[in-house]
């Protein structure tokens, strides 16, 4: 089974992007990850993952921090009863911002999180509700996302996991490596160049690039099947058979036993 989030006006799902430019700004990394998120754009046509210093005065300051999330409505369709196998989800670089100042070379890791505000919107709050647990054990790297290239997570355990079955909506997110593992990124005092580095991922409202795509790979019990019949046909006739024969054993046993008594 495959999903996509909706585009606008969003009916059961959305994806975007929340970040925070307001407690993040000229700010340090670590006030810039533990901000509480300050806006968000639940239906542009690319969600930004990324950092940026904005061309600010100041050794190792920062104006900008954004993280990515997109959900898919995977309950009504995949049932609570089946066995998910392996699941992937595909995604195009629309366009990658890394200018020559440009802070180090980055990753981007699928993550998960809960408390968000609305199945169909973002909002700013939302940038503080992405936790850290991957749902994919390799990232995607920086170097390798260009304008239009496509790029595909799979899923592991924990992200399989992940999938709601029956009922519900199933969110990933996505965060830069050095969000993830609060690694202050070592950027210059350069006030002439902006440094950044970030992907912006193409959303279920762009027109020409492909939406997110979650892949399901599951199945159910198996039904009854032509060898299963074969068999309790088999089984059927045996017991007939074992019954014809329990029966005139039983009917030579009365006539000898009478012939006996007489």
């Amino acid at each position: 089974s495959t999903f996509e989030p909706d585009a606008d006006p969003e009916t059961n799902t959305v994806d975007g992007q929340a970040y925070d430019d307001v407690n993040c700004a000229n700010s340090t990394w670590a006030t810039c990850r533990g901000a509480a998120g300050s806006a968000a754009l639940p239906s542009a046509i690319t969600m930004r993952t990324g950092y940026s210093d904005g061309s600010i005065s100041g050794l190792n300051k920062f104006t900008l921090l954004s993280r990515g999330l997109m959900g898919f409505n995977t309950g009504p369709t995949i049932p609570a009863t089946d066995t998910i196998t392996s699941a992937t989800i595909g995604m195009v670089s629309s366009t990658k911002l890394a200018e020559a100042g440009g802070c180090g070379a980055d990753t981007y890791a699928l993550v998960g999180g809960t408390g968000y505000d609305s199945a169909t919107n973002i909002v700013g709050a939302d940038f503080a509700t992405l936790n850290t647990t991957r749902q994919a054990d390799t990232d995607i790297n920086q170097a390798d996302a260009g304008t239009g290239t496509s790029h595909t997570w799979t899923l592991n355990a924990t992200g399989r996991a992940n999938i709601s079955q029956g009922s519900g909506i199933s969110r990933f997110n996505i965060r830069t490596g050095f969000d993830m593992a609060d690694s202050p990124v070592a950027c210059t005092s350069d006030d002439a160049t902006i440094q950044r580095e970030a992907v912006n991922w193409a959303t279920a409202d762009h027109t020409t690039q492909a939406a997110p795509l979650l892949t399901v790979e599951h199945s159910g019990a198996a039904a009854a099947g032509e060898d299963d019949q074969d068999v309790m046909q088999m089984m059927y006739w045996k017991l007939y058979d074992l019954k014809v024969a329990v029966y005139y054993s039983l009917t030579d046993f009365i006539g000898t036993a009478y012939a006996a008594i007489k």
